[in-house]
């Protein structure tokens, strides 16, 4: 269902933004699609006259899951506290930045230290208010903030279009309690269904990975494997694939959500051709980090001619550090103390050139 797709693939659809795809989903949520986010994944659906959100929680918190834009953990803190402040605004009611800045600095006073005179704090804030325009948390009426990270006398004005209430999770129960996000991973409210965590983790993860036999994830995804793929099938097209220590959701299809390995990517298509290398060789461990950079500098010497101009030229130490971000991040290898695991994610795609691909790269 492309409704389906739509509703993972976008935080929110707002109906002033998006009136023809907010009605398309909002019929499609009378059928039984709506019953599957809530006994499956145990997700809820927010629709209102305004927007529709479905709140895709994962069941682990991974890097990848981040604010893209974001770059330090003080960029969330501001995060928090422009929603607080846009909570106790009215829906259209205007304000400035300078109004902005003095009750965030409030409102964060107790948690990170804050002082909008530095550069690299202003910067965070701008990284913040945009972040806020594209997801329509307020609108400048006035002015603009390109310039505002050099200039602290930067003026806007923005109004309030009152969609911060529908932006963070609401919560049915306490969870006054829960002090960072492992406690908010291993919370399960009394009706909630422990199997979510696997739909969760096959809808929002590159993989499931179980470490023995008797894993009650491993074991029920094994046992369901039928009616799972039938959902999967149903909804976004794409087929369970099941190993003796892993699951995947993979896509074939046109219905496709999110980031997808291989991509058109530069970066993607280098590291299939190191997973190809890594088929091939059988090599499942490497002692450490070293012994796997030597790994991946071999393959990259191999197929260098067919790069990119960006990634034949670049360092030794950036394209190691972005393709080892990169297979982590896609859950292809894991660091266990000092060795570097390949996982099976790593062996489900690969990439090559033709024989003669060196000698026509260099022709050209």
């Amino acid at each position: 269902m492309d409704e389906f797709i739509k509703l993972m693939d976008e935080f929110w659809i707002l109906k002033e933004n998006d009136r023809e795809n907010y009605y398309k989903i909002k019929r499609a949520l009378d059928s039984d699609m709506r019953d599957f986010f809530h006994k499956f994944p145990d997700w809820r659906v927010v629709i209102n006259n305004k927007l529709i959100k479905l709140e895709k929680i994962p069941a682990n918190a991974k890097p990848f899951m981040g604010i893209e834009s974001f770059e330090i953990p003080e960029d969330y803190c501001l995060l928090c506290a422009v929603l607080i402040y846009l909570d106790d605004k009215a829906e259209g009611e205007q304000f400035l930045l300078t109004e902005l800045i003095e009750n965030v600095e409030r409102i964060v006073s107790d948690t990170v230290k804050i002082d909008f005179t530095r550069y690299s704090d202003r910067k965070s804030l701008v990284r913040v208010l945009r972040f806020a325009q594209e997801k329509d948390l307020l609108r400048i009426s006035e002015g603009s903030l390109e310039n505002a990270a050099n200039d602290k006398n930067t003026e806007i004005l923005y109004e309030n279009t009152g969609y911060s209430v529908y932006f963070s999770v609401h919560q049915d129960e306490d969870v006054s309690e829960i002090k960072n996000y492992r406690d908010f991973e291993d919370y399960n409210p009394a009706d909630s269904d422990k199997n979510s965590r696997v739909y969760r983790r096959l809808l929002l993860q590159p993989a499931v990975y179980w470490e023995s036999s008797s894993d009650p994830e491993g074991i029920y995804l094994k046992k369901y494997r039928n009616s799972i793929s039938k959902y999967l099938e149903k909804y976004t097209e794409s087929r369970l694939d099941i190993h003796n220590g892993s699951a995947f959701c993979l896509f074939s299809g046109e219905k496709k959500y999110g980031s997808l390995f291989p991509s058109d990517k530069m970066l993607s298509g280098i590291v299939a051709l190191i997973c190809g290398n890594l088929i091939r060789s059988k090599k499942r461990t490497f002692k450490s980090r070293m012994e796997f950079d030597e790994f991946i500098l071999k393959c990259v010497d191999e197929y260098r001619a067919g790069f990119s101009k960006e990634y034949r030229e670049m360092s030794e130490g950036k394209l190691l550090s972005q393709v080892f971000g990169y297979m982590k991040d896609w859950q292809m290898i894991e660091e266990r103390n000092e060795c570097i695991i390949v996982l099976d994610g790593a062996l489900l795609s690969y990439g090559k050139y033709p024989s003669d691909f060196k000698n026509k790269a260099e022709e050209k």
